[in-house]
């Protein structure tokens, strides 16, 4: 069995950067956080291709790094809260065009 390959890191693709559009992701803040981690040294991530899922819980978090970027680690982060996904966007092709859905929850 062979690991599966990473189209971004493998150079597969022919662009870095595979959307010709997105919408936006809307959500609710679910809770507040307050703390601080100055020594957490956090790696950035790379992920090119994201998709959320309604009533997902994502959490969301600040550096001061200016150099902050995918790839890299930062240093200091400090937590701020946790978002629900409210808003799910599907794209579905059909022979006679695309059609995209948007569904909402209150």
């Amino acid at each position: 069995m062979t690991a599966p390959l990473d189209p971004y890191a493998k150079g597969i693709l022919d662009t870095n950067f595979p959307y010709a559009e997105k919408r936006t992701v809307e959500g609710l803040l679910v809770c507040v956080l307050d703390a601080r981690a100055p020594n957490r040294n956090l790696a950035l991530n790379v992920h090119p291709s994201r998709a959320v899922l309604r009533g997902e819980i994502h959490e969301l978090l600040l550096t001061d790094n200016e150099a902050a970027a995918p790839g890299r680690i930062v240093p200091n982060v400090a937590y701020c809260g946790c978002v629900e996904i409210s808003v799910m966007v599907a794209t579905s092709e059909s022979s006679s065009g695309s059609t995209t859905l948007i569904c909402r929850t209150t």
